[in-house]
């Protein structure tokens, strides 16, 4: 470590006894090595000339889905045990939550959060759509308690997820990215921009698919174009998209399909 000699910081160690780390730091996985505070330009040439005939570390990937906070990751994949995402922080239908969000009234986001986790939620999506209120100031404020509160890592659920994708500490999912060609163009770069997962919902400018069919389509496209931006099947979430089935029996049906 470096000390202080006559007011100048002075390092101790030499090029030679820095470079002499590096086999080991290698045999033990590392796959990038180099210099900091301390190093000049002498020091990575040695570096560089010690470790060029040795070989990094072969990477093994698995094929989860990965979304994590600042404590927790999640994994996620058919293979692993089933994934719950909490709905319960989406002011929707949702009274008491909704006047919370009117009144700045944190506290009830903070014991939602706990309570959905205490009961197997492994990721939470957080909602701040409440006419009459800042929804993107909210919604930081809500994913900020969150953070606070549980380690479950987030789904932000907006159409404007930037600036809470900005402070969020880890990777979130973003909730939603439709085939609609304006959500496309927007949001699939502010992904990539953030290393966020997304949920992807098969609706389109016409609307809402009837048949699987349809749905299926939009799902290619939207894959095809975030495959352009480097996107794998693993960081997209399909929504099968339910839709009453009181109303039209075949629903259920047309959801599986997508499903399958």
């Amino acid at each position: 470590k470096p000390r202080l000699e006559n007011g100048k910081t002075v390092f101790q160690v030499g090029e030679t006894e820095f470079v002499s780390y590096a086999g080991a730091l290698i045999e033990a996985g590392t796959n990038g090595i180099g210099g900091c505070c301390g190093t000049t330009p002498d020091y990575i040439r040695r570096l560089s000339d010690t470790v060029k005939d040795m070989k990094p570390a072969k990477i093994e990937r698995k094929p989860y889905s990965l979304v994590c906070s600042n404590r927790k990751t999640v994994k996620i994949h058919s293979g692993l045990p089933f994934t719950v995402i909490g709905e319960r922080l989406n002011p929707t239908g949702k009274k008491a939550l909704k006047e919370a969000l009117l009144e700045g009234d944190m506290e009830t986001v903070l014991e939602l959060a706990q309570e959905q986790v205490e009961a197997g939620a492994a990721l939470l999506d957080v909602n701040a759509g409440v006419p009459g209120i800042d929804e993107k100031e909210t919604l930081k404020v809500m994913v900020s308690t969150v953070c606070s509160a549980v380690s479950a890592p987030v789904l932000i659920d907006t159409s404007n997820p930037e600036a809470a994708l900005r402070i969020y500490p880890g990777r979130a999912v973003i909730n939603s990215i439709s085939g609609e060609k304006e959500k496309v163009e927007k949001l699939l770069p502010l992904a990539k921009k953030y290393g966020a997962m997304f949920v992807l919902l098969p609706v389109d400018d016409h609307g809402v698919p009837e048949t699987a069919e349809e749905r299926i389509g939009i799902i290619k496209y939207v894959f095809e174009e975030a495959q352009k931006l480097g996107f794998g099947k693993e960081d997209i979430l399909v929504d099968g998209l339910v839709m009453t089935v009181a109303s039209n029996a075949r629903g259920a049906l047309e959801t599986l399909k997508v499903i399958s």
